[in-house]
């Protein structure tokens, strides 16, 4: 039997799984598949991965999920992608990896980006809208050139994570304006890269990929590609774009709530037609996956990884269960807090050397008052950004996405932080989702979401602030950001 009915995939790269999402027309899932990827850490605060890892891994997912819609009847129209942002990846002229890619929570690049500051100054926020951390792309580049510098002259394409495996698939070579605007090298107003910056500090522009729109065409499969994983030769390769963008995109098209993501790192985020940037807060202006839109986005380095790392501390407990522990936590003076930066912090510090820190512990603390107060402190570092972003945007409400919001826990207290009203859509791998999304906007060629979505059955879960809590975290709140003022000369020592 033929298949007659239309499969939208979405491919996500991931910092420790590739995974794959595949909607009907309606935006609906059909199927998943996921593949798990190493990391690798040579030196404290280093993160690395080999690309060739996340190609093996593609590859089985896109199997995996093939297989899957045939005994549906379903036909694969198109792929969209989305990937982490501002990890390095460097080919030679042979297209091989020259090195592992370097990853966007990877530290090592403090060096470079002091260096950065002293050539360029304020001047590069004014044009990339970021201001200069350690784990944007561009410290990484120079960090290759000072350390490798052999390697670097072999270099002929830089490219990001998603881009790579795009290439793989289709031998073409691009980025799209929402990965671009991670690197440090985009200026975000002209939408291309910056002549300027990259003769300051001596990148040859040649190496950056062509810019192409998120959901245009990016390439067709190549012949090799179509016979071993045995796909059809007319499917849409769309360009795709930043996890955090293809987040946003699906969740909804344009909406003026904020989105939570509560994924490895932690993030908030809200869409804006303008351009606002903040040489002061650390609040990155980003550009969306949907052409003429942007969006404004606080970082917390440390999320879902603090909690992973409590779970290294606990052992032989689950995630569920250690939730289940932190709900045994009882309200009282002796509050413990937590301050969650395990690898530093992005937003709104940016200080790589701060560190983890569990104050107020005596005698009778215990585990649930302790895991309590690492999810507490996460729910805090998320509202040092959304006190910022608020001063610029009217927030009621929060949609909440990512593997740390499927807990009831976690949402509630995040609630009660914030003191809005929160909602949680069933939404599996969001990233993944937005970027089937915008395959199925490159295919119907209508930038308009919601006109396709018509027919998607959305599930949510919504909760409300309840004012006693939010009294009690507002106090604690003060503390949480008293103690980091105290410590941070202690964090450079």
């Amino acid at each position: 039997m033929l298949a007659n009915k239309k499969a939208f995939l979405g491919l996500d790269i991931g910092t420790t799984r590739i995974k794959i999402i595949a909607t009907d027309s309606d935006g609906n899932l059909i199927c998943n598949a996921t593949e798990k990827i190493k990391i690798y850490h040579p030196h404290p605060g280093w993160s690395e991965q080999d690309p060739i890892d996340w190609w093996k891994a593609t590859k089985k997912v896109l199997l995996k999920a093939k297989k899957n819609l045939d005994s549906k009847n379903y036909q694969i129209v198109s792929i969209g992608f989305s990937g982490q942002m501002h990890s390095l990846v460097m080919l030679d002229k042979n297209n091989n990896p020259i090195h592992n890619a370097i990853l966007w929570n990877d530290v090592r690049t403090k060096n470079e980006c002091k260096e950065i500051r002293k050539i360029i100054g304020k001047k590069i926020c004014d044009i990339t809208g970021n201001p200069v951390l350690e784990g944007f792309t561009a410290p990484k580049i120079m960090w290759m050139k000072k350390n490798f510098p052999d390697k670097y002259k072999t270099i002929k394409k830089i490219m990001l994570p998603k881009d790579y495996i795009r290439f793989r698939l289709t031998g073409k070579m691009m980025t799209d304006p929402s990965d671009a605007t991670g690197t440090l090298l985009y200026d975000i107003k002209q939408n291309n890269w910056s002549e300027f910056i990259c003769k300051k500090l001596g990148i040859n522009k040649k190496i950056l990929p062509k810019v192409n729109p998120s959901h245009k065409f990016s390439g067709k499969l190549t012949n090799e590609i179509i016979t071993e994983l045995k796909l059809d030769k007319n499917i849409l390769i769309v360009t795709g774009g930043a996890d955090n963008a293809c987040s946003l995109l699906s969740v909804s098209n344009i909406t003026y709530s904020a989105v939570i993501s509560l994924g490895t790192s932690g993030t908030i985020m809200i869409p804006t037609e303008k351009l606002i940037i903040d040489k002061i807060t650390g609040i990155h202006l980003m550009k969306h996956a949907l052409p003429e839109y942007n969006y404004r986005m606080g970082v917390i380095l440390s999320a879902g990884s603090a909690l992973n790392w409590w779970q290294k501390i606990l052992p032989n407990k689950t995630i569920d269960q250690i939730i289940k522990i932190a709900k045994r936590a009882k309200k009282h003076d002796e509050q413990v807090i937590f301050l969650p930066y395990l690898s530093g912090e992005s937003t709104p510090h940016q200080n790589p050397d701060a560190r983890g820190v569990f104050f107020g512990i005596n005698a009778s603390s215990s585990s649930a008052e302790l895991t309590h107060a690492v999810l507490q402190g996460i729910g805090f570092a998320i509202k040092n950004s959304f006190d910022i972003i608020a001063k610029d945007h009217k927030i009621s409400s929060a949609i909440i996405i990512g593997g740390g919001a499927k807990s009831n826990k976690w949402s509630q207290l995040i609630c009660d932080i914030l003191n809005i009203e929160v909602k949680r859509y069933e939404i599996n791998d969001a990233a993944a989702l937005g970027a089937a999304y915008l395959g199925m906007i490159g295919f119907s060629k209508d930038l308009n979401i919601d006109n396709h979505l018509q027919g998607r059955k959305e599930k949510f879960k919504v909760f409300k602030p309840t004012l006693n809590n939010h009294e009690f975290y507002k106090n604690v709140y003060k503390n949480y950001n008293n103690l980091y003022k105290i410590l941070t000369k202690q964090f450079k020592k």
